[in-house]
């Protein structure tokens, strides 16, 4: 316990989870972190009871009376609170007035010198203690905030790279009056917190890495975020401060940790351009945002050995506190991993076993012949859909125009936008992954969403102008974000999955998106059939052996590259006329610079094939991951590749590899393919992708071969595998 015997501050080793009402949900968790050996760097907390006296000593003239800033608060709060009850969206910058008005004075407030010396005396013995120069994190910490029914999380506001007294006590009265942002004030309305029941205590933490910096951070969750899967912790980061994530500038790099193999395993990475960086600025100190230099863009922020001990973390935090966590993690440039946040889920903790099961009830395809769909490469936000009159919205000033059950399409969200979201149809953001703040609030206030769709905004726009679009339904119902031009009909069913009966056979699902298999795959008893196809279509892109001949049409570019230079030093001859190059060459090169840009990374072209199949499998065979009632674990039954012919062409360098035939559905296919010596090759990456995945852990991956014609080719197979 600590040595010091302050009125106002409790340093974080003094504190534990209990102590919310004292020091808020922040500081409390980060206190209990450190209580089983979590590294979390060192700060104090100064507490909820600071708040009150700082708002108690101050006084303010109102209507031509001295009243202390706290009854003045107090009367705008009954303004605001009779605002938000008209359940209108306009109201919302009235009370964006009233907020900014109380935040000022609380800001303009003297800090009790008594109060002001305990921080600087605590901020003082932590330098002490810490040894050397550092920087600090101001954080507020509510004390209704990490609670695991309600979520205040991104409601107040953190300031990084502070130090020296002045600015330390600066911005711990900016803090303190973040709790009246509008976005935290009408969070409280709607929540049913009284507003002056929830205080602000103020953390005062050394920076991840201290004066050397933060080399890359992010957030991670104990459970897949998405679909409540609890067999994967999901790791997100980025180079630099992971504001940027929050922000949604960046997606970040997205790793999957399976929990259930004999030690963890990465099953799957996802590798992000990383344009932005943000870090210190050590001439003005706090924060700058900068250009990623072009050889970090499109490399991994954290290698495995990092990845696996951020799992260990997250476990050993989700044993700790018994429910599911989102945490948030940064990587010093010291190469230290440090936690600097730890709270609970609210959304799949308080769902439970019951799900909402969205679905269409027009044809899909039917739509997309229509040409309805608007094309996205954006990210699906749970599996839910909405439709609404489509708004764009290009900045905050303009939110008030939003108006119940409105689609919001605008570049990015943060938490000023969350007071207008809550009565919305759906929201597309056009930067942003599954953490970013859009995403985030979308979980929690159950509507639909896609972050992350380039060029979004340019594009409804555009549709607008042309006066082909007025409605859009959002349509995440399969995990895949997509987007209809029109009022689209839909239905859903509320389903107990606890209260279901279990039956004596069996139900199995059939699966192909490995994402999508995290959200199908908790309640079924493993999988009747995973597809290949989906994961070579989507992830790979890219013909086998197309990879597999990477050099070797490499060379070939070279050679008829060099032969059109000899046509062309003749061109007064007929072959000028004749020149047979041209066409393969182009296709050539735009062949080979695509399976550049996809294989970026990878010098060994078929390690890419067999490391992107084996996550794709390895993700699906986790999905479903459970033990059943007999003890045995939920099978994976894995069907290799069985594109056709046809399906093959359409792969990036499959035209160099597959013929025309009358009825593909009867052709080259299957076992057939696997035995021939066109395609035996290919056949045995996906047999090593196989291999590798189960030697991940993940045991329940059965191999099963399609379209097998006759056992001279069942045996055939079997001598291959």
């Amino acid at each position: 316990m600590s040595e010091y015997n302050y009125q106002y501050i409790k340093f974080f080793d003094d504190v534990r989870a209990s102590d919310v009402g004292i020091v808020g949900g922040k500081n409390a968790s980060l206190g209990e972190l450190l209580s089983f050996g979590i590294p979390v760097p060192l700060g104090f907390a100064v507490t909820a009871k600071a708040f009150d006296y700082v708002l108690e000593s101050n006084d303010i003239l109102y209507d031509g009376v001295l009243i202390t800033l706290k009854n003045y608060i107090q009367k705008q709060i009954e303004k605001i609170s009779e605002e938000l009850r008209k359940e209108d969206i306009k109201s919302i910058r009235t009370v964006d007035k009233i907020c900014a008005n109380i935040r000022t004075h609380i800001e303009q407030a003297k800090i009790p010198d008594s109060l002001a010396d305990e921080i600087l005396d605590a901020y003082h013995k932590l330098l002490d203690r810490i040894g050397e120069d550092t920087t600090f994190a101001i954080r507020s910490s509510a004390t209704a905030e990490d609670l695991p029914d309600a979520s205040f999380a991104g409601q107040q506001d953190t300031h990084l790279n502070i130090s020296g007294d002045d600015a330390v006590l600066e911005y711990i009265l900016r803090d303190m009056a973040s709790v009246f942002t509008t976005r935290a004030t009408a969070y409280r309305e709607r929540a049913g917190f009284d507003h002056f029941d929830v205080k602000l205590s103020v953390g005062v933490q050394e920076m991840a890495g201290g004066l050397g910096g933060v080399k890359s951070s992010g957030v991670m969750f104990t459970e897949d975020p998405d679909s409540g899967n609890e067999n994967v912790v999901v790791i997100r980061g980025t180079w630099g401060l992971g504001e940027l994530i929050v922000q949604g500038v960046e997606k970040g790099d997205e790793f999957l940790v399976f929990k259930h193999a004999p030690k963890l395993r990465i099953i799957s990475r996802s590798l992000v351009k990383k344009e932005k960086i943000m870090v210190f600025d050590t001439d003005k100190g706090g924060t700058i945002t900068r250009p990623v230099k072009d050889e970090r863009q499109m490399k991994y922020c954290l290698t495995d050995d990092q990845v696996l001990q951020l799992g260990k973390y997250a476990i050993k935090i989700r044993q700790h506190y018994g429910r599911r966590m989102d945490i948030e993690w940064a990587l010093g440039n010291n190469d230290k991993i440090y936690i600097v946040q730890a709270r609970p889920e609210t959304v799949h903790s308080q769902k439970g076993d019951t799900e909402e099961i969205f679905y269409l009830l027009e044809d899909p395809t039917k739509l997309m012949d229509d040409g309805v769909a608007i094309q996205n490469t954006g990210t699906a936000i749970g599996r839910r859909i909405g439709y609404g009159k489509v708004k764009v919205i290009e900045t905050i000033n303009d939110a008030h125009l939003l108006e119940e059950g409105d689609i919001l399409i605008t570049e990015e969200t943060n938490p000023d936008w969350t007071s207008y979201m809550q009565n919305l149809g759906g929201v597309i953001t056009e930067r942003g992954g599954p953490t970013c703040h859009a995403a985030i609030v979308s979980r929690e206030l159950n509507i639909a969403s896609i972050v992350g769709a380039d060029n979004i905004v340019e594009t409804v726009k555009q549709r607008i102008r042309d006066g082909d679009l007025v409605t859009i339904t959002i349509d995440c119902s399969e995990g895949e974000s997509r987007i209809w031009a029109k009022e689209v009909e839909y239905d859903y069913d509320t389903i107990e999955f606890a209260n279901l009966p279990r039956t004596k056979t069996q139900v199995l699902v059939n699966l192909g998106i490995p994402k999508g298999a995290l959200s199908a795959g908790k309640y079924p008893d493993g999988t009747g059939l995973a597809r290949l196809e989906f994961i070579i279509n989507d992830e790979i892109q890219i013909h086998p052996n197309a990879l597999i001949d990477y050099e070797a049409l490499l060379m070939r570019y070279d050679i008829l590259l060099e032969q059109r230079k000899k046509v062309e030093n003749i061109k007064k001859s007929e072959l000028y006329y004749k020149d047979p190059f041209n066409e393969e060459i182009r296709k050539l090169k735009t062949t080979l610079d695509k399976i550049r840009d996809l294989t970026i990374g990878y010098d060994d072209k078929e390690e890419f094939y067999v490391d992107k199949l084996a996550e794709g499998i390895a993700t699906i065979a986790a999905g479903v991951w459970k033990e059943l009632p007999d003890g045995s674990i939920s099978p994976c039954i894995v069907r290799l590749s069985d594109f056709k012919t046809n399906e093959y062409a359409n792969l990036v360098g499959g035209w160099i590899y597959e013929a025309d035939e009358n009825n593909p559905m009867l052709g080259f296919r299957g076992a057939s393919r696997y035995v021939s010596d066109d395609f035996q090759n290919a056949f045995i990456l996906e047999l090593r992708a196989i291999a590798k995945a189960r030697s991940w852990g993940l045991i329940n991956i059965v191999p099963m071969i399609p379209f097998c014609r006759t056992p001279e080719e069942a045996k055939n197979i079997e001598d291959i595998m």
